[in-house]
């Protein structure tokens, strides 16, 4: 059963909202039963499952961080070491490979998050330079667009990655660390548009982002800046003008839509709900965790152990997010031990397309048009993508 109701004022009023000429909101959310998600809804069809191949000697994957597919069906995907893009055509097959580690045309220090564009451009973000480096679908080199020390922004503008482009500029995401306290603590992601034309600077929203503990070790307060379990905010393009955002607190999706003259907020329930974390389960996945520790390692990890125990007491719904012009596939969290990462597809309407379990030695690295692409290591630490076709995604 599918319910549709106003978003409660109260929830909106959590999220800061910024008093500039983009500040009409508009709400509405979309509530999936649970119960029903199984019966209900089409398992994913998967078709075929293709390796990126044929790479010349020395460009080996290693590092893979992220990979963009355009409308041919075709794979760009950017590899750090060494520090290249790297494409492939629609049946997995090496083409060309572009950039290389500089400041010049065409040149990054560091390859951040990658998205297509309208007509099949791809953008590549480098956070070190704090710049987009554009290129065509054939790999060549188009233009640089740098983000550095907009006219208006406040001192220390910096973002972290690249959205999106719309009609009003570019999207960015930047974040402002929470300070080092006992107990939990939130960074706050806030979502910008760059106007180009005049290198000039709008503040959207600010978000939660992610959650942070700290507890003291016996010298002073440390960090889980990473919690087994993080209940962290994910933010991931949506199409041209779209950011899709999530809390795994909440279990809400937002899809924020950014035109020129206002903002529209559509809130969307996610049909996996926060679940409670039984102490066997915590444990178990925190022996998973120190696994790769010595005897002797692990003798010193018990305090921590049992801090990570004290901190994990629930499983957020949603442990990550990608989003692409079609929808958002959004993963659930999964016990250690279950047989694959169950995701789910969402349209931008907030209806559900299909779900499946993916193996749980991928790493979701970019979608788009039916295609998944994902990285994965072997247990000789060998590095290699792979393209899943969905034949029922749209």
């Amino acid at each position: 059963m599918m319910l549709r109701l106003q978003l409660n004022q109260r929830r909106l009023d959590r999220f800061e909202r910024v008093p500039i000429r983009y500040a009409s909101l508009l709400a509405s959310a979309v509530i999936f039963g649970f119960g029903g998600l199984k019966g209900q809804v089409p398992a994913c069809q998967m078709s075929s499952r293709s390796p990126l191949v044929n790479a010349p000697s020395g460009m080996e994957f290693s590092g893979v961080g992220a990979a963009a597919v355009f409308s041919t069906g075709a794979v760009v995907v950017a590899n750090r070491d060494p520090l290249a893009l790297q494409f492939y055509d629609r049946d997995g097959q090496f083409v060309r490979s572009v950039g290389r580690l500089g400041e010049g045309p065409g040149e990054f220090k560091l390859a951040g998050s990658l998205i297509r564009l309208s007509g099949d451009t791809i953008a590549l973000f480098d956070p070190v330079l704090q710049r987009a480096v554009l290129f065509s679908s054939d790999g060549t080199f188009g233009r640089t667009v740098s983000f550095r020390a907009p006219r208006n922004a406040a001192v220390g503008f910096a973002p972290i990655g690249l959205i999106g482009r719309g009609a009003a500029g570019w999207i960015v995401t930047s974040v402002v660390r929470a300070r080092t306290t006992l107990g939990f603590s939130r960074d706050t992601f806030s979502m910008s548009v760059f106007a180009e034309a005049d290198s000039t600077v709008r503040l959207i929203a600010r978000v939660p982002g992610l959650e942070r503990y700290g507890f003291d070790n016996g010298r002073g307060v440390a960090v889980l800046g990473t919690p087994l379990f993080s209940a962290g905010g994910f933010v991931a393009p949506a199409g041209a003008d779209r950011v899709a955002y999530v809390d795994g607190n909440e279990s809400i999706i937002r899809l924020y839509s950014i035109g020129r003259d206002a903002i529209t907020l559509r809130a969307i329930r996610s049909p996996y709900k926060v679940a409670p974390l039984s102490k066997a389960i915590g444990e178990a996945a925190i022996r998973e965790k120190l696994a790769p520790l010595n005897p002797e390692q692990l003798n010193r990890a018990r305090p921590l152990q049992v801090t990570m125990l004290k901190y994990v007491q629930r499983i957020p719904s949603i442990g990550g997010m990608h989003g692409d012009g079609e929808g958002v596939w959004v993963r659930a969290y999964s016990r250690p031990g279950e047989p694959g990462q169950p995701w789910v597809r969402l349209r931008l309407d907030g209806t559900v397309q299909c779900n499946t379990l993916l193996p749980n030695d991928w790493r979701i690295l970019g979608t788009g048009f039916g295609r998944i692409v994902a990285a994965r290591t072997d247990d000789e630490g060998i590095e290699s993508v792979v393209v899943q076709t969905i034949r029922n995604q749209n």
